[in-house]
């Protein structure tokens, strides 16, 4: 069944595909729009498609094929993808968060075009605060709201017309998010709310006692806000500050900052002997899933030396009632933008061209054949 995460993050992964197939393009100093910028979203993540797309030095003709893939069938030039906004909107007591994303263009977005590719999204309109947006028939679908010719919204029922309600810019959330270095390709704003409580409460909830020296999810609970930043030709790349409740919440969340680095350090150990056992055993798997996973694994193989360092390149520090968390490392992190895309493009790529396939019900019944045992 469609959902509007769906979309959300397709669309999310469309852009870096799109931003890193471009020719590399001096950074963009002109103020950023926060107009759609939210004071009742609890986390707000920007990512400045046009700063990224200098990362990569030369077209890619994967990305060109994937580009002509999107614009066939998605109705719209990811090329000219300037910026996207995630901002989520946690319901207490709902089963999903409201969510919402939203899309900045260099140009003109072909409205007509987009719905052309996507009947399903064209909707009714509804009127709210003297605009108007597409109020989507069901939960299953999005609401779609364009502020304007070069901007659009796509979000639940719950978040379109908080969406509407923030076009000030003036808010907290917008300062936050503005705090960030002009060179900064990913800016990162929350702030702590019953709503990031309930959430963080579920997370650790799912998840195994991890045998950590300090209860995570008391400490994250002390956190008030935080924004964050990703600069990768800095070789500070990574930079996340926290304001806690007071100078003893804030030395427990340094403390447990540390102790998740050094659990993440053991973990990519095991990773890695897992990683190795895995492309030893490619050969018994049948040859129609063989190449993709090997692909899948040749991607984790690359990244692996790399978070390594990043790990080892963590420091963090307490002052007062502030935490200032950092990666240290000499050259940035540019090569990580290539690695995400090829991460990105097995899981969009492959699903695209064994779309035929997989729609077949002779496909969907036949199982995956094993040449032999895996331990």
């Amino acid at each position: 069944m469609y959902h509007p995460f769906n979309s959300a993050f397709l669309f999310s992964a469309v852009v870096l595909l799109g931003a890193s197939g471009l020719h590399s393009a001096s950074a963009q100093t002109a103020k950023i729009d926060t107009t759609h910028l939210s004071d009742d979203a609890f986390c707000i993540v920007r990512i400045d498609v046009q700063k990224l797309r200098g990362h990569m030095e030369k077209k890619s003709e994967v990305l060109e094929k994937f580009a002509a893939l999107v614009e066939n069938e998605g109705g719209f030039d990811l090329m000219e993808m300037k910026a996207v906004t995630t901002q989520n909107f946690f319901a207490i007591g709902e089963s999903e968060p409201e969510f919402a994303v939203t899309f900045e263009f260099s140009q003109d977005f072909d409205r007509e075009s987009f719905f052309e590719k996507n009947p399903r999204f064209k909707s009714d309109e509804t009127e709210f605060m003297g605009k108007t947006y597409l109020k989507a028939s069901s939960k299953s679908e999005p609401n779609l709201y364009f502020a304007n010719k070069r901007k659009f919204t796509m979000a639940t029922a719950g978040a379109i017309e908080l969406i509407i309600q923030a076009e000030s810019g003036m808010g907290t959330m917008a300062d936050k998010i503005k705090s960030a270095p002009a060179k900064a390709e990913i800016s990162v704003a929350f702030r702590s709310n019953d709503g990031f409580k309930e959430m963080a409460s579920q997370f650790f909830s799912d998840l195994p006692p991890l045998g950590l020296p300090i209860d995570p999810l008391k400490s994250i609970h002390t956190v008030l806000a935080g924004t964050g930043y990703m600069d990768l030709r800095s070789s500070s790349p990574l930079v996340i500050q926290l304001t806690c409740k007071n100078k003893a919440a804030a030395s427990q969340m340094k403390g447990l900052s540390s102790a998740l680095v050094a659990m993440g350090k053991t973990s990519l150990s095991a990773a890695q002997t897992h990683l190795d056992e895995q492309m030893k055993n490619l050969e018994n798997l049948d040859e129609e899933v063989q190449g993709m996973i090997k692909n899948q694994l040749s991607v984790a193989a690359k990244a692996m030396p790399i978070a390594n360092e990043i790990l080892a390149g963590f420091a963090a520090q307490s002052k007062e009632n502030v935490v200032t968390m950092k990666v240290n490392r000499m050259g940035g992190m540019s090569e990580m933008v290539g690695i995400a895309i090829e991460q990105i493009f097995m899981g969009i790529g492959f699903s695209q061209e064994f779309r035929g396939p997989i729609e077949d019900p002779e496909f969907l019944d036949r199982p995956i054949e094993l040449k032999g045992e895996i331990d």
